[in-house]
């Protein structure tokens, strides 16, 4: 019989994936979280009532799981770190995971399997080291420094774009350090995270691929019918990390071409960059999830021309909903180049902009693609995610 897991996490984090794949396996003993909004709280939620934001730390999967949350400390400081300055951010989040890292610690038990993730992790690792026994499994969802050094390059490349940035405090660097260093197994999600984490001395055995989870919506996807236009979307944070400025220039130069881009997310670039951008472009900002299915219903594909992200779960929101993809290879492995959409190196608005005006030419190749983009998603579900994590405890 494997040993009984414990989880903990701060937020909804990939909507309770790992705790919702372990106990729909039976191997869920525990999940530790700062904030668990069941009862009172969901009906907040239907009501429009205050505290409703909260209402999505919850899912109904893990209803009969046993989580701990801590709502007396969980609250408080979810609220410091949403008011947090960018230059206070850092600290408030680290704080914020040590803090939970010391409620798990006195759950442990010799033998278990610990999930936790970066910031989460050390206390309750090094304890369950002391113990005599069990497995650290430290998950690491993002390139860390690699990919902290590559925003700092495009902030160089795109000076004014941004305003002033999270500061990233030496003590979570080196926190960080300290959890590579405790833990047993290392899981990444995707092959960019794992190479950067290996720059950066993590030792390759440590280091496992785990992809994210995506459970697809349960109504069929209608079929497109074909607009004038080439309808482009992007959904997510507009962001230098995002490769938004290659965005618009792609936009730009396939200015007076049949193509027209919705930009849909957190505004997080100067009014000046925004400004910039060419006529066939349409900025919304942030909208709400009962719109997002409208967003991409009305669109023919979606873009992601991303610098850096551990795993982008919007590329499989996207296909789910029918969608090819237009993709950099920094975003976990999703993206079938020819198949369910195209690969563009990151940083390259040439390279983007031949993929957007090669399905300009070809229209027809959308609804072969759509269909394979449609079975791509359904391959990331919670039962190959929890057989992933299964595989990681020796038997």
């Amino acid at each position: 019989m494997s040993p009984e897991w414990i989880c903990s996490q701060l937020g909804a984090r990939e909507h309770y994936s790992i705790p919702r794949a372990l106990h729909g396996a039976g191997k869920l003993k525990e999940l530790h979280t700062d904030l668990w909004s069941s009862g009172l709280w969901q009906l907040c939620r239907i009501l429009g009532a205050p505290g409703r934001d909260l209402a999505g730390r919850f899912h109904p999967d893990l209803r009969s799981a046993r989580v701990h949350a801590y709502p007396m400390q969980g609250i408080p400081q979810t609220i410091r770190t949403r008011r947090a300055s960018p230059a206070e951010l850092g600290d408030s989040v680290l704080r914020h995971s040590q803090w939970l890292d010391r409620q798990v610690v006195r759950s442990l038990r010799a033998g278990m399997t610990l999930f936790s993730y970066t910031g989460t992790f050390l206390e309750s690792a090094r304890r369950l080291h002391e113990l005599g026994g069990g497995l650290a499994i430290h998950g690491q969802v993002d390139p860390a420094a690699s990919e902290e050094e590559i925003v700092a390059e495009e902030r160089q490349c795109w000076p004014g774009w941004e305003s002033a940035a999270a500061v990233v405090p030496e003590a979570w660097k080196e926190r960080r350090q300290a959890e590579w260093a405790e833990a047993d197994v290392i899981v990444v999600n995707s092959d960019w995270t794992r190479t950067c984490l290996q720059a950066q001395g993590v030792p390759e055995a440590k280091l496992r691929i785990v992809p994210l989870a995506y459970t697809p919506p349960c109504a069929p996807v209608p079929p497109r019918q074909p607009g004038p236009n080439l309808r482009v979307l992007w959904l997510g944070q507009v962001i230098l990390r995002k490769g938004i400025p290659y965005l618009l220039e792609a936009a730009r130069r396939l200015a007076g071409e049949p193509i027209e881009f919705v930009v849909a997310g957190s505004i997080q670039i100067s009014r000046e960059a925004v400004a910039s951008a060419p006529p066939n472009v349409r900025f919304i900002g942030p909208v709400s999830r009962s719109l997002v299915s409208k967003l991409y219903a009305d669109a023919d594909v979606f873009v992601l021309p991303t610098l850096s992200d551990g795993f982008a779960i919007t590329q499989l929101e996207a296909m789910a909903h029918g969608l090819p993809v237009i993709a950099t290879p920094r975003c976990g492995e999703v993206v079938l180049p020819g198949r369910n959409g195209r690969l563009v190196p990151p940083a390259d608005s040439e390279a983007l902009t031949e993929a957007l005006a090669s399905l300009i030419a070809d229209r027809a190749s959308l609804a072969s693609m759509s269909h394979e983009a449609l079975q791509t998603s359904k391959q990331f579900g919670l039962d190959r995610l929890a057989a992933s994590l299964l595989q990681l405890v020796p038997s």
